[in-house]
């Protein structure tokens, strides 16, 4: 029936509602997609032009949409070298730092103390503050300026946070234990003789190291712990010119969520999105994050150009 006045008539009303409840469940006002898009320019427009400090900052609020590691690969990828947490130049949260201040490309990202497990606020407040006396030049160093507690000590070293200041983090873990078992740092001279030098650490232990401490590995590339190495591996820069053809390449899975994507790094400089979804259907059990694979998949490319990595089948190495 025709409405009295202005208006829709009966079954005009009821199709308009069940048009907004199906989008009820996602549908912006005008208000918040202005604001998004704000958002969204700001960033875009930022990390174009600064973006190892827009990456800085995405890590330093433990990331965004995407896991941290994501973000990480993006520095890597852009040329940025990530360091582990390190006591002589790491901040609290992740900081930028230069290897050279003439090349902007050269530019180091700095994981801050606080991703070190276990180590207290307390502490690394302590370790910037004696910083500022002069930078610490090796572990009974540290241990004399700043108190801590065994296990902080411990996580420091096996995180990478005395690269550079000891022969190797195995070593540095033994002379940790010789110094903890003497009556009093502040009378030992530190001239501890070693009967044998102590073997460095395996890059097994290093990866497992990180893993615990840090959450993920820095120094290590997964796949460095495959033996025999793999060879001729496809890099994720070349599978534009393998378009739509089967190919076999080594990676691992990098860790967060998606809806049937996530992200796959391979040779430790490029990543890419991988698609689960089989050709047939079939869906692919999603792997273990870090973990080495070897899958068969085919570079697929949409009409504006993006890629991504359609596995037809994976290995768990």
């Amino acid at each position: 029936e025709p409405p009295d006045g202005p208006g829709f008539r009966g079954d005009q009303a009821q199709k308009l509602w069940e048009q907004v409840r199906a989008f009820s469940g996602y549908g912006f006002n005008k208000g918040h997609a202005t604001a998004y898009a704000n958002v969204s320019y700001r960033m875009a427009y930022i990390k174009a032009h600064w973006p190892a400090a827009f990456l800085c900052a995405r890590l330093i609020h433990g990331g965004g949409y995407h896991h941290p590691a994501v973000y990480i690969a993006e520095a890597i990828r852009l040329g940025y070298d990530v360091q582990p947490p390190h006591i002589n130049f790491s901040q609290r949260e992740f900081s930028l730092g230069s290897g050279s201040e003439a090349q902007d490309a050269q530019q180091k990202l700095w994981m801050g103390l606080d991703q070190v497990s276990a180590l207290r606020r307390k502490t690394i407040e302590t370790i910037l503050l004696k910083r500022v006396d002069g930078q610490f030049v090796g572990l009974p160093d540290l241990l004399t300026r700043v108190p801590m507690q065994v296990k902080e000590g411990r996580h420091l070293i096996l995180a990478g946070a005395l690269d550079g200041l000891v022969a190797s983090r195995a070593a540095a873990l033994v002379e940790y234990e010789r110094l903890l078992a003497q009556p009093s740092l502040a009378q030992q001279s530190f001239g501890f003789v070693q009967d044998e030098p102590i073997p460095e650490e395996s890059k097994v232990q290093r990866y497992q190291w990180e893993m615990d401490i840090l959450g993920m590995p820095l120094s290590i590339n997964p796949l460095e712990l495959l033996d025999p190495q793999p060879r001729n591996q496809i890099r994720i820069q070349d599978l534009p010119s393998h378009l739509t053809k089967e190919v076999e390449l080594y990676g691992y899975r990098l860790p967060g969520w998606s809806r049937g994507f996530d992200f796959f790094l391979s040779d430790g400089v490029d990543y890419c999105l991988v698609k689960y979804e089989g050709i047939s259907g079939r869906r692919i059990p999603r792997p273990e994050a870090w973990h080495p694979l070897k899958v068969r998949a085919a570079w697929e490319m949409d009409e504006w150009g993006g890629g991504w990595l359609q596995l037809r089948d994976l290995t768990p190495l």
